[in-house]
């Protein structure tokens, strides 16, 4: 007998050329490992059907608005070439026992497909913080565009089973925002917005915290390779919000305290010629390497070949990087504002957290890092099936 389908739908994972979303294939791995679903990899974005790492993985075009604004004017459309991807692969819709979109710009496909079969079960998962986003490409938060944002999103919660967040965070900022910097006070969307007092509560199905966790058989204590100095590692998309600047000048701070201090940083994006930048006026140059991205299998290597990891973003669901590079022997230091110090039984003494944006207290907290070596702890069960197994036997009730 046929296992009935888990659709896994994501527009991050990894392929050819592109190693983001390593969290979205660990997860697909573990719920194909649990062995009661037959799971199905549906990608949003352009390319040729592929094969990554065991899974399958299927294709499919969305269609947008220019700038990315308005995007529920297509729904309608986007829903008919899912659709179609659907039945082109193969798949009929009343075999498909559950149905997991990734982020709440995919939720609609999840919400479609409960027309499709009303019997599955639909998932749409938030991977970040205070995931309501009610900008939208260069129009941003404009009352009107952003009220309209808002019922779409209302729509979509509504018409799905279960909300799944990556962190308690997660789950209780959602339908909130920061009013002002990330260390600002915290609102519900709806008080920011001009007419915000007439719009209506977020209309929300089950909600469950599944934590990213770690493939234990990829991430484990190995051997660390010896070397000279002090190595800093980070794993980061050079996006603002994560903040590599604040990086970069606690290393200008630490150059003359730290003896053979190196920095390995790994990723790409909008901020990465700006850091380079600070690297040559500050003449870092020979500390601070700026590496390409490698496959998510390759990381184990990078993580043992430091001796602490820094992660200066000021905002995250979860941090996958984090509790690899730990899960393999080196502890991270990362942004008190981020949802991981939930795990941290000792969060509150500070040892492994810094204030947002503040390059001399996270310079100081490496320096106290080399001088005493803690060991770093969570208070949780990380181990990828693990987690996977508790949430799918939770969904199948």
């Amino acid at each position: 007998m046929n296992k009935p389908i888990y659709l896994y739908i994501t527009p991050f994972f990894p392929a050819p050329g592109n190693w983001r979303g390593g969290y979205c294939l660990d997860a697909a791995k573990s719920i194909a490992h649990d062995g009661r679903y037959d799971v199905r990899v549906m990608v949003v974005g352009k390319g040729d059907d592929y094969e990554w790492d065991g899974m399958k993985v299927s294709r499919f075009r969305r269609v947008t608005a220019p700038s990315g604004t308005i995007p529920f004017v297509l729904e309608g459309l986007n829903n008919r070439i899912f659709r179609r991807k659907v039945k082109s692969i193969g798949i009929d819709p009343c075999d498909v026992a559950v149905c997991h979109t990734n982020t709440l710009d995919c939720g609609h496909y999840a919400a479609f497909f409960k027309r499709l079969n009303p019997c599955a079960k639909t998932i749409v998962q938030m991977h970040s913080s205070y995931s309501l986003h009610l900008d939208s490409g260069r129009i941003g938060v404009v009352p009107i565009h952003a009220m309209l944002l808002y019922f779409y999103y209302r729509r979509v919660c509504a018409n799905v089973d279960i909300l799944a967040f990556v962190s308690k965070m997660s789950k209780d900022t959602f339908g909130k925002m920061y009013d002002g910097v990330p260390e600002g006070r915290v609102k519900d969307v709806r008080d920011l917005l001009r007419f915000g007092k007439y719009l209506p509560p977020l209309r929300l199905p089950k909600q469950m915290v599944v934590y990213n966790g770690i493939d234990t058989s990829l991430f484990f204590l190995g051997n660390k390779e010896p070397h000279s100095g002090f190595v800093i590692g980070c794993v980061a998309n050079f996006q603002p919000l994560k903040d590599h600047i604040t990086l970069l000048k606690a290393v200008n701070i630490l150059k003359d305290k730290v003896d053979g201090l190196k920095v390995r940083l790994i990723g790409s994006g909008v901020m990465l010629k700006k850091c380079k930048q600070y690297v040559e006026e500050n003449s870092l140059g020979d500390i601070v390497s700026f590496e390409k991205e490698v496959d998510h299998r390759d990381l184990p290597e990078f993580y043992r070949s430091l001796d602490l990891f820094v992660l200066p973003s000021r905002l995250e669901g979860f941090v996958c990087v984090c509790v690899e590079s730990w899960a393999c022997g080196t502890p991270a230091i990362f942004c008190s504002g981020i949802s991981l110090t939930e795990l941290l039984p000792d969060h509150k003494n500070g040892k492994w957290t810094f204030k947002p944006m503040d390059f001399e207290d996270l310079a100081a907290k490496i320096l106290a890092y080399k001088e005493n070596k803690w060991k770093q702890e969570f208070n949780a069960t990380l181990e990828i099936n693990a987690i996977w197994r508790a949430f799918l036997d939770d969904v199948s009730k």
